[in-house]
């Protein structure tokens, strides 16, 4: 059993398809973590903001200047702390803020300062927290490293949640770490 569906209308690019599952994975892992229960409803996708609760459109802005936050030693002592917190929910803001940092820059997948905070989402007792360390991995935005790969095997053979997602998750996620080693050894 997969739970309780939502449906997302109103969603008219790949880009927006995206961010309206990413916002939806975080915001049902956060109802889930706190005890409470999904309710099934079909919310509109607004395609200028990262939600699906707004019904307003607006144009989108073609012109907006991409700003990319600066990784100083500084910023990841700060996320790092984030992620220590025995609060799980200031956890799980450093770990949305951990993505952010993923996803602006193609170039950090492979970034020496963000994978270690990654593999700490990875390991982290709080399911949300978690699950955005695998959707990380599993929407593309890092490529991990070895100690990554290790933790989702760990994952894979491990019964961490009522449902299974998880091992699901990291199960996918291995297949699609293994794929492009695979075609490199035939090219």
């Amino acid at each position: 059993e997969f739970g309780t569906r939502a449906e997302i209308k109103n969603v008219n690019s790949f880009r927006s398809l995206v961010r309206a599952i990413e916002y939806e994975f975080i915001r049902q892992a956060e109802i889930l973590e706190e005890g409470g229960e999904v309710i099934q409803k079909t919310p509109q996708q607004d395609n200028s903001a990262a939600n699906t609760s707004s019904n307003e459109k607006t144009e989108p802005n073609n012109n907006e200047t991409k700003v990319v936050t600066p990784l100083t030693d500084e910023y990841i002592k700060s996320l790092e702390n984030y992620l220590n917190d025995s609060n799980p929910k200031i956890r799980l803001i450093g770990a949305k803020e951990l993505m952010e940092r993923f996803k602006e820059d193609d170039n950090r997948k492979d970034n020496k300062s963000l994978i270690p905070l990654l593999n700490k989402t990875l390991r982290d007792t709080s399911a949300a927290v978690r699950f955005l360390g695998l959707t990380t991995l599993q929407l593309g935005y890092s490529v991990g490293n070895d100690e990554t790969v290790q933790i989702l095997k760990e994952i894979q053979t491990q019964k961490q949640d009522k449902t299974g997602e998880d091992n699901l998750l990291a199960s996918e996620i291995l297949l699609k770490m293994a794929a492009p080693q695979q075609q490199a050894v035939k090219g």
